[in-house]
């Protein structure tokens, strides 16, 4: 498996390398790849420089990072864009939990308010006959 990845010259750096190959991983067995396993695919850098390697391209967005979990880095895919898509909706979503929260019922646009029409107090038996059905 790893075998079948190499380090291409149009590639010019270890992030892009080191995001090619989760990706290649991925497409490959349908599960993440482990640091080591990264480390390797990179030419045989330390399990530190890949770590470090591991956390920046994390926090830049470029992959998604696992820690603790076996085989934890995974590429950025329509996994991460759904979740990107809900955060615009105002979805408060945390996957590290499997957590997604609705947005608040109070930023939901309001209803347009019905028009009323003033009907003023009528006073009774001021001199206004409202024809009174005792035949009087």
């Amino acid at each position: 498996m790893d075998a079948a990845f190499t380090l291409a010259p149009e590639r010019p750096n270890l992030k892009v390398n080191a995001v090619a190959f989760i990706e290649h991983n991925f497409l490959l067995t349908g599960h993440g790849c482990g640091l080591r396993q990264l480390a390797t695919a990179l030419g045989g850098i330390h399990v530190e420089k890949a770590r470090r390697l591991v956390r920046q391209l994390a926090k830049e967005g470029r992959i998604l990072r696992f820690p603790g979990v076996p085989r934890g880095l995974l590429p950025i895919g329509e996994f991460e864009r759904a979740l990107q898509l809900l955060r615009e909706a105002g979805y408060v979503v945390n996957p590290a939990r499997m957590e997604i929260a609705a947005p608040p019922v109070t930023d939901s646009p309001l209803l347009v308010p019905i028009a009323l029409h003033y009907i003023p107090d009528i006073e009774f038996d001021v001199g206004v006959d409202h024809g009174n059905d005792e035949g009087g």
